[in-house]
């Protein structure tokens, strides 16, 4: 089998909801041998969302003040 393929997950809401309950579970189904995942979201949704990640996925906290901070991501 080749090297596992990159996965970012992204999500920019400041609260955490259904479509952030859908992206772990997503994150706990998907087989890491075949893939590599990061999940980028607010600083407030990564720390409710760290106890409930499977521990292989990579957690980046980010946060943009003003919407054009988005092109320098």
């Amino acid at each position: 089998m080749g090297l596992p393929i990159s996965v970012l997950h992204f999500s920019n809401t400041l609260a955490c909801g259904g479509a952030e309950e859908h992206i772990v579970t997503l994150l706990r189904g998907l087989d890491q041998a075949s893939f590599r995942l990061h999940l980028v979201c607010a600083p407030e949704v990564a720390a409710k969302l760290k106890p409930k990640l499977p521990g292989d996925v990579e957690l980046m906290a980010l946060c943009f003040r003003k919407p054009t901070q988005v092109a320098s991501a």
